[in-house]
C-alpha cells in the first residue's frame, strides 16, 4: 500500500537562522509522540519527549535536528527536521515528513516573508521516495516496482549494486550548491530561486491550476490538488512540462555537486 504521508522541504541561505520557526512549528503542529531524536552531528538518540522540548527550546542555528516517530505497521517514519547541508552548499532546508497535521497553505506562507528564503515544495512521500531511488537495494527496501526502476539508466558500482540516474524523473531532488531543486505540487519560489530559473518563463507557465504572487519576489505555484495523486498521468505530464520548461536538466547540469 502506497503511503499516504506528505513530504514538505522549505530551504534557505545557510546563513539565516531559522531556528524560531522550527520552534513554531513544533509548537503547533507536532502532535505525535517523540520516539527519537538527535542534535547536530552526534549519532546518540535519546528516547524521552521531555528532553526532545529542551533540546528544541535550546538549538543552535548551525546545528541539524531529527525528530522521529516510526510506525511499524505501516512501515512509515514521521520526520520534524533541519537539514544543514555540507560546505560544498550554501543553503539549509527545513524537512517534514507526516499524515494528519493541520498545515494549510498558509501556515507555510509565513516562511516565505523570512530572510534568506530560497524555496518551499510540498508532494506526495512515496512519489519523492520513488523518483530518488538510488540503488537496487534501497528500491528492494522501498518496495519499488520493478517494472520502475527497469526503465532507469544505472551502472554498476563495485559491489555489484545497481546505481540508477535519476536525473530524468518528474520528481528528482537535485542538491544544488545554491539550494534544492525538485518539484512540487504546490511551490513557493522566492527571489534566490529565479537566480537560476527565469521567473518570465514561470509567470508565463501554462497548465497550473493557480499562478499567484504573494509578494513582489514570491510566487505560488499550484499545478495540482491533491500532493497524493502526484503519480496520476496528468500530474506526471505537468510536472515534466515544469521541470523542461524551466529548463532543469540544464541548470542541473551546471551547478550540481553530486552528479550520477
Amino acid at each position: 500500500m502506497k503511503s499516504k504521508q506528505l513530504e514538505l522541504i522549505i530551504c534557505f541561505k545557510k546563513e539565516t537562522n531559522i531556528i524560531s520557526l522550527f520552534q513554531e512549528l513544533y509548537r503547533e503542529h507536532f502532535k505525535f509522540k517523540v520516539q527519537a531524536f538527535s542534535v547536530g552531528k552526534s549519532k546518540a538518540i535519546a528516547w524521552n519527549e521531555k528532553d526532545c522540548n529542551y533540546a528544541v527550546e535550546n538549538l543552535k542555528s548551525d546545528e541539524s535536528f531529527n525528530i522521529y516517530n516510526f510506525n511499524d505497521k505501516q512501515d512509515e517514519i514521521t520526520r520534524f527536521n533541519i537539514v544543514n547541508t555540507g560546505e560544498m552548499m550554501s543553503f539549509k532546508f527545513i524537512h517534514l515528513v507526516y499524515q494528519n497535521l493541520n498545515l494549510k497553505p498558509k501556515n507555510i506562507e509565513k516562511f516565505i516573508k523570512h530572510k534568506g528564503f530560497i524555496a518551499a515544495y510540498l508532494n506526495s512521500h512515496y512519489f519523492f521516495e520513488k523518483h530518488n531511488v538510488k540503488t537496487s537495494s534501497s528500491a528492494e527496501r522501498l518496495n519499488i516496482p520493478k517494472e520502475f526502476t527497469e526503465k532507469l539508466p544505472y551502472k554498476i558500482d563495485h559491489h555489484g549494486q545497481k546505481i540508477f540516474d535519476t536525473s530524468h524523473n518528474e520528481g528528482n531532488k537535485n542538491y544544488l550548491k545554491q539550494t534544492l531543486l525538485t518539484v512540487g505540487s504546490k511551490m513557493w519560489l522566492g527571489p534566490l530561486y529565479f537566480d537560476l530559473v527565469n521567473k518570465e518563463k514561470a509567470l508565463k507557465f501554462e497548465g497550473a491550476l493557480e499562478i499567484n504572487e504573494l509578494t513582489s519576489d514570491v510566487l505560488y505555484i499550484n499545478l495540482f490538488n491533491d500532493p497524493l495523486e502526484a503519480e496520476k498521468e496528468d500530474n506526471l505530464v505537468i510536472q515534466r512540462k515544469w521541470r523542461n520548461e524551466m529548463a532543469y536538466l540544464r541548470i542541473i547540469n551546471e551547478y550540481t555537486i553530486y552528479p550520477f
